[in-house]
């Protein structure tokens, strides 16, 4: 009802830091306003958290004022068209320990991109090109004829099914990053070797590399712009239908600061039995 009410989504989390929170929803662009409640000195706890409540609706109400004033309204962007069952979806990273919060939301953004494109396109593609506090390197996406091939090909492109992580993809991305990040090289040394172990399961596979940032939107879209990659390949690899896996891992690299690696493959064993006899047969 509060949220509803103030236009704004309210998340409360209880005895946990601020560094345990998903990045996803810290990212500038995303979280309007911080509290942190603390207990005072000779004060009943009751009474603390009815001034702090009334303390930090007042800090919402006055926000929301503001921003809904002072900016484009957020209505432009339709996020509320994203059903319940295409969150969940996406999220197919969810429950499992071996995955940092950062790998859960790039590979949350790359599903939802394939399971929704077009309406993927009009919210977190065109907030993006819009708002230049969520991209950590600002530029003229607009005028970009990348970013127009990008929008024109999600306007287009079938729904396809989300990617599912795989624990050995995600070792191999993560041996890659620290390697390449160690010795401060960029591009796919040696894929055919570190594959080899996995070509069976996974065929066909492929590799995608970004460089530079830690943000997982900002990782995402740099890689499904792929500005100056004439060939789409990175974008391909993201939306291709003919993946259905996939790994990740971040990394620090001793030149560009970090880079992200992402791993995909195509496992038959994943599709149901009538697709996966049509499959064998075509």
């Amino acid at each position: 009802m509060l949220s509803e009410c103030l236009k704004v989504k309210i998340i409360f989390t209880f005895n946990t830091v601020i560094s345990k929170i998903n990045t996803a929803l810290l990212r500038k662009g995303r979280l309007i306003v911080r509290y942190e409640f603390k207990a005072q000195k000779n004060m009943k706890p009751l009474k603390t958290i009815n001034k702090n409540l009334w303390l930090l609706l007042g800090l919402l109400l006055i926000t929301q004022c503001f921003y809904g004033q002072n900016s484009k309204t957020k209505s432009i962007y339709p996020y509320n068209k994203w059903t319940t069952n295409e969150l969940k979806m996406a999220a197919t990273y969810r429950g499992l320990e071996y995955v940092s919060d950062i790998d859960t939301a790039v590979l949350f953004y790359c599903n939802l991109a394939r399971i929704n494109p077009k309406l993927f396109r009009d919210t977190y593609l065109y907030e993006y090109c819009q708002n230049d506090s969520l991209r950590e390197f600002p530029r003229k996406l607009s005028k970009s004829s990348y970013f127009k091939s990008l929008w024109k090909e999600l306007s287009s492109l079938k729904k396809a099914e989300p990617l599912f992580p795989q624990k050995d993809l995600s070792e191999i991305a993560s041996k890659h990053a620290e390697t390449m990040g160690k010795m401060g090289k960029v591009g796919h040394d040696n894929y055919d070797k570190r594959f080899k172990s996995v070509n069976s399961k996974y065929n066909p596979n492929g590799e995608n590399c970004d460089y530079g940032s830690d943000d997982p939107l900002e990782i995402v879209m740099d890689l499904l712009i792929d500005e100056g990659v004439s060939s789409h390949g990175h974008r391909k690899n993201i939306l291709s239908k003919n993946f259905n896996c996939y790994g990740g891992a971040l990394k620090e690299h001793s030149k560009y600061k970090y880079n992200y690696v992402m791993d995909f493959g195509y496992d038959v064993s994943l599709l149901p039995i009538k697709k996966r006899k049509r499959f064998f047969f075509f």
